[in-house]
């Protein structure tokens, strides 16, 4: 794959204080592919996902070593720009973090802080993205009230509409669909696969079946090892490890 990925992982390591949570791990990530990360609560994924735009920056006592490249470049490296780089992450967490303004100026946040002022523009970022979320003729005639008056699951489509307006190259997703309900939640995945193409999806989750529905690529941690990491398809038809077995078939969760 060379130097096409996005994201390329190269011995990381992460500690939380003493406690080591990833272990020399080195993957590519596939570009515009769905990769999912599974694996047992509390084995990395989720510090693995936060690596990629460094979020875990955000949490005390975090040392990192080995490096994380983006589009070839060391993110890890002292003069990197952090800005720029969440810029291209689009994120969507377990629960949607709307801000507490309006539908539309929720979507045109980002492209605000990136230079965009024209109003022109703006109603046409506004209206795009919205319709590339599935969320359009739902919210068309209210741009102006509340996100936060929005269901759970409106609000996820908007959050994916705010990430998706700063036209990032990648989207992280922590669990995107744990806190929706199971419409919403099919919406979400159906999104996700539609925009596939255009984009370099990473999607944590700890449902197998949602994994089986949308992954291209699985990679498979335990206990903040790589274990395994592969095509879907030959990961959940003959996973090689015998722990990727067990947790396959459900001996452990």
């Amino acid at each position: 794959m060379g130097s096409k990925t996005h994201i390329s992982v190269k011995n990381l390591s992460i500690w939380y204080g003493r406690h080591q949570a990833l272990n020399n791990i080195s993957i590519d990530i596939p570009d515009k592919k769905i990769t999912a990360i599974i694996g047992p609560s509390g084995c990395g994924k989720t510090t693995l996902l936060k690596s990629f735009n460094r979020l875990i920056d955000l949490q005390d006592g975090v040392s990192v070593g080995g490096r994380v490249l983006v589009d070839g470049e060391d993110i890890y490296a002292p003069e990197i720009e952090v800005t720029r780089l969440r810029k291209k992450m689009g994120l969507l967490f377990q629960r949607p973090q709307v801000l507490p303004m309006s539908i539309y100026d929720n979507v045109a946040y980002g492209p605000r802080i990136h230079g965009i002022k024209d109003k022109k523009k703006l109603d046409g970022i506004v209206e795009r993205y919205l319709k590339e979320s599935s969320l359009w003729t739902e919210v068309k005639s209210r741009l102006h009230s509340s996100a936060s008056k929005l269901s759970i699951g409106q609000q996820q489509r908007l959050c994916l509409a705010r990430g998706l307006a700063i036209e990032p190259e990648a989207i992280l997703g922590d669990e995107p669909t744990s806190a929706l309900d199971p419409v919403s939640a099919e919406r979400i995945e159906q999104r996700l696969l539609d925009i596939k193409n255009q984009y370099t999806i990473v999607l944590v989750t700890h449902i197998l079946r949602q994994a089986r529905r949308l992954a291209d690529y699985i990679v498979f941690l335990y206990l903040g090892n790589l274990i395994e990491h592969g095509p879907a398809e030959k990961i959940f038809n003959d996973p090689q490890d015998t722990r990727t077995q067990a947790y396959i078939n459900g001996r452990f969760s």
